[in-house]
């Protein structure tokens, strides 16, 4: 049965990790993206490998949500490679080839046991994205197991700023739940 519930903590908050462990949520997430300011984003991935211990199988309920910026990424990629993890959710997507750019750097990690379990969660926040999911049916990308609809920064990317844009929302939803059903 595929996760409900993903539950997102600041990765450079660990107190809260012990919290998220305890709670009913299918897949904790830890958050070195937008949760965390700038200037914690080292002090994030550094709390990470102490962090997990407070998980009991984080190889198996536990995500990481990796950096949109190139750069805060790939510094996301050095720490993350020798993690005990079950995933990884990869924020502002427009196209697949932005989710292949992670599946190629799970193919050269050292860590092949890593390698070879993680799963990868699109996020689809902007408008390109959303027009951009059907893509993800033909392209099959190895270790994609779902895409997820980032509602906030697609509202903002939309210059949406009142609270009546439910059907918009609704049909960017339906278009990546289609693409995603109609990928497997």
């Amino acid at each position: 049965m595929p996760p409900r519930t993903f539950l997102f903590v600041p990765a450079n908050r660990p107190r809260m990790f012990a919290h998220a462990e305890a709670s009913a949520a299918d897949r904790i997430v830890l958050d070195l993206e937008d949760a965390v300011p700038m200037a914690e984003k080292a002090a994030g991935r550094a709390a990470l490998a102490e962090g997990l211990a407070a998980f009991s199988t984080p190889e198996t309920r536990v995500f990481l949500r990796l950096n949109g910026d190139p750069e805060e990424r790939d510094a996301d990629f050095a720490v993350a490679g020798a993690l005990p993890l079950a995933g990884f959710v990869i924020p502002k997507i427009n196209a697949p080839e932005d989710v292949q750019h992670v599946n190629h750097w799970l193919d050269w990690i050292p860590n092949t046991e890593l390698a070879r379990r993680v799963t990868l969660v699109a996020l689809i926040e902007s408008p390109a994205g959303v027009l951009s999911a059907p893509a993800f049916v033909t392209a099959r990308v190895p270790r994609l197991s779902a895409l997820a609809f980032g509602a906030e920064d697609f509202r903002e990317a939309m210059g949406i700023t009142d609270t009546g844009s439910g059907q918009l929302l609704d049909a960017a939803r339906a278009s990546i739940a289609m693409a995603a059903a109609a990928a497997g």
